[in-house]
């Protein structure tokens, strides 16, 4: 299965996977600061 695979494709997969999942976490912050202005207090 190893063979089939290609480590680099795949790595790389993973990185933009975790970044667009960062991403989308500092997005959802930012929105809900805006929008949920009571929830710090």
């Amino acid at each position: 299965a190893q063979q089939v695979l290609n480590v680099k494709s795949m790595y790389a997969a993973i990185l933009a996977a975790g970044a667009l999942g960062y991403a989308l976490n500092v997005l959802f912050l930012v929105a809900e600061r805006r929008i949920v202005h009571w929830s710090g207090r």
